[in-house]
């Protein structure tokens, strides 16, 4: 029996016949590229949201550090019980505080910088705080905190028996101290004349003359990512630095002038 198709029977049969070779690699290739491009997007999301948490981490680290750094060092030299307590008498010399009534002293600290030790006294909940809160002894106490930066990049504050990490993600640290060397007695107040670092505080009357602290941070960029045996991140400096200038209340006051 002969069958007869129809011009509409024709058009039915071709619909039903699918697609081609060629047009299924056409219509894969577009779905490729559409992908790519989904990919991508959803990477850039990933890795802008990921350095946006990096960066708000990096700046909590600066900030915590040098707030700890800053309430501690202002109170240097601290003491209750004035005016008739003696600052010499309330922080005599012992250990790495040579002189009596030094309340600033500095180490060296290797490739991770310096040690900064700051001693002050204070009496019982005095709302005078060092690295471990407020002095809750019942007791007057003397206190040196000893901030310095460690092997696993924390600075870290030491109270002599407990250490803590402060902040992570630091390289190393510089302290300058702001110093009155043109006074030949000891416990001067500011103004100071010069800017000077560790290595150079090299009399005992510079240490006891310190007027503020320069602590200088670096921090190591979580936005640097070098590709191993390609370019680094680009526009990312491996490290950032963070400086601050501390006075300390007892010498600086708040109308002298620090000049360098």
């Amino acid at each position: 029996m002969k069958t007869v198709h129809t011009r509409r029977t024709r058009q039915i049969l071709a619909a039903q016949r699918g697609f081609s070779v060629i047009e299924l690699v056409v219509a894969m290739t577009i779905a490729v590229f559409l992908l790519a491009g989904l990919f991508t997007i959803l990477q850039g999301t990933r890795h802008t949201s990921s350095d946006q948490t990096a960066l708000a981490q990096l700046q909590d680290n600066e900030r915590i550090a040098m707030s700890v750094m800053t309430d501690i060092v202002q109170a240097a030299g601290y003491f209750p019980g004035a005016p008739t307590a003696v600052l010499t008498t309330e922080l005599p010399a012992t250990g790495q505080f040579a002189t009596a009534g030094q309340a600033v002293a500095g180490t060296d600290n290797g490739a991770q910088g310096v040690n900064l030790l700051i001693r002050f006294e204070t009496a019982n909940n005095d709302r005078i705080y060092n690295c471990f809160g407020a002095n809750t002894t019942g007791a007057v106490q003397v206190y040196v905190n000893t901030f310095s930066v460690n092997a696993n990049n924390q600075l870290t504050c030491s109270n002599g028996a407990t250490t803590a990490a402060i902040a992570n993600g630091v390289q190393s640290m510089v302290v300058r101290y702001a110093v009155n060397t043109s006074s030949t007695s000891t416990n001067s107040n500011c103004p100071a004349d010069r800017y000077l670092l560790t290595s150079e505080m090299s009399t005992a009357i510079y240490w006891t003359n310190v007027c503020a602290v320069e602590v200088k941070l670096t921090f190591i960029n979580p936005l640097y990512r070098p590709v191993p045996g390609g370019p680094i991140t680009p526009g990312q400096p491996a490290t950032v630095e963070f400086t601050r200038l501390i006075g300390i209340m007892s010498k600086s006051g708040v109308n002298s002038v620090i000049v360098i």
